[in-house]
């Protein structure tokens, strides 16, 4: 058999696979905990699933595992670190994920 060359990025075509699935189980475990009574253990176990998924989306997008968008006001440490990762990403020839029109 054949040995394959390892590399230390993921490849964007793997990380967009990722991010679809992430996105749908994401979906569908936001949907379940709706349904579920308050403070039940499986509803725990689905808000920390979605954290996890949440935080390693993140990290495989090279962003810091707390990292969430905002639509609203930032700070200006979050837009100072914002513009910093989208010059670093501009500079790289790679396209900031999950921007829209990018």
């Amino acid at each position: 058999m054949p040995r394959r060359k390892r590399h230390d990025t993921i490849r964007e075509y793997d990380l967009q696979k990722i991010e679809r699935q992430v996105s749908v189980l994401d979906r569908v475990a936001g949907d379940t905990f709706l349904r579920l009574s308050a403070f039940c253990p499986h509803g725990e176990a689905l808000m920390q699933l979605r954290r996890n998924l949440h935080t390693a989306v993140n990290l495989l997008n090279n962003r810091p595992a707390d990292y969430s968008r905002h639509n609203g006001h930032m700070s200006p440490e979050q837009v100072a670190w914002h513009n910093e990762f989208e010059r670093k990403c501009r500079e790289s020839g790679r396209a900031p994920q999950g921007e829209d029109g990018a």
